[in-house]
């Protein structure tokens, strides 16, 4: 499983689309993605709102 931090907001807004994507896709030419351990942890860390799920 891989997963992304965002904002709820962020979240919300790609739903009805089907697609999530982040401005660091477009600046980097990469999502900066992380294990589901990390993942926790740095939302605990950054008090982001939701983790998003990338299959």
């Amino acid at each position: 499983m891989i997963l992304h931090i965002t904002t709820r907001t962020a979240w919300q807004e790609a739903l009805p689309c089907g697609e999530y994507r982040t401005p660091s896709l477009e600046t980097e030419g990469f999502i900066h993605c992380s294990t589901p351990d990390y993942c926790l942890r740095a939302r605990r860390a950054a008090s982001a709102t939701s983790c998003a799920v990338r299959p």
